[in-house]
């Protein structure tokens, strides 16, 4: 789905307003102008469990050693014209998930004709051994049977070496990864019209030119706003000569999302949130110029283009 199709029509535009110095200038998260309440939210708040990961992902060996999946004898399928993921697994009657796994698929979306995809015999998760893993570990960690693994594996000793592949099979990816995959981790947390995107604007209220760190989506007041991604209520807070009332959630994969100028919200801190569950309602407060969210996204506290993420 396009985002800007999905996004209704609206007139009125809306802006906020940044501190003169730069916000990720190394002294911490977001500034606010005139007032340094929140700001070092963003490096204050980091979810434990993606944390875990990536320090799992420095662990990995940059020359990995040999796989053993020779005994899986795994066949090739080349993508042809019109092939999507999606018909590719139901033609060998296998989860979505197996063949983006099995294959490292990043983006689904890249696809293209040509393209060699290993496709194995029966549902599963390829998974790179890292340090400190042991075989009964990563049976428990997917929870299947621990001859499953060595039997798919052709395993003939405990003995495992960080950077190698094993299959487990009946394992399923996590739904992080197969959104991750299929392009659609964020979704549009307001409905309304884009008033001004990610880049360099002119301020509204000095006129000099500055960075613009997130998406302005103007629309009603009251209107709801909802979590783009499944997350954690890192906290919540009023900045009246900045973001007014906002909301900060945490997400897994070190990514954290900002809703500001919120007429109110509806979470607490520390609160689990769905994707699409209502964290509070559009409003018109802080220093703005209309009714609007100010939503960013932040993948290792740095900001990045929402459009790049949303579907």
């Amino acid at each position: 789905m396009c985002i800007r199709d999905s996004l209704l029509t609206g007139a009125i535009l809306s802006t906020e307003i940044f501190s003169k110095e730069d916000p990720f200038s190394g002294k911490g998260g977001l500034s606010f102008p005139e007032d340094r309440e929140v700001e070092n939210l963003l490096f204050s708040y980091i979810d434990t469990e993606s944390e875990k990961v990536d320090i799992e992902e420095a662990d990995k060996i940059k020359s990995p050693t040999p796989s053993v999946l020779s005994a899986l004898n795994p066949q090739v399928y080349r993508v042809k014209e019109g092939d999507t993921i999606s018909e590719i697994a139901a033609r060998h009657n296998l989860r979505m998930g197996t063949i983006i796994s099995f294959n490292n698929i990043q983006d689904v979306r890249k696809l293209q004709v040509g393209m060699e995809l290993r496709i194995p015999n029966i549902d599963g998760v390829l998974y790179q051994v890292k340090r400190g893993d042991a075989l009964s570990l990563i049976a428990q960690r997917f929870d299947v049977p621990l001859n499953h693994l060595l039997d798919a594996n052709n395993i003939k000793s405990s003995l495992i070496r960080a950077g190698q592949e094993l299959f487990v099979p009946g394992a399923k990816i996590s739904n992080f990864e197969l959104k991750k995959a299929l392009g659609e981790l964020f979704i549009i947390p307001v409905r309304g019209e884009i008033a001004s995107g990610f880049g360099m604007r002119n301020d509204p209220f000095t006129g000099v030119r500055r960075m613009h760190y997130g998406l302005d989506i103007a629309g009603r007041i009251g209107t709801d706003v909802v979590a783009a991604m499944d997350g954690t209520v890192a906290t919540m807070g009023i900045n009246p000569k900045g973001f007014g009332k906002y909301v900060i959630l945490t997400h897994q994969g070190r990514y954290q999302t900002l809703y500001a100028h919120l007429d109110n919200w509806t979470v607490f801190r520390g609160q689990h949130v769905k994707q699409g569950e209502k964290i509070g309602e559009l409003g018109n407060t802080g220093r703005s110029t209309g009714p609007h969210l100010h939503f960013s996204i932040y993948h290792n506290h740095s900001p990045v283009d929402p459009l790049n993420f949303l579907y």
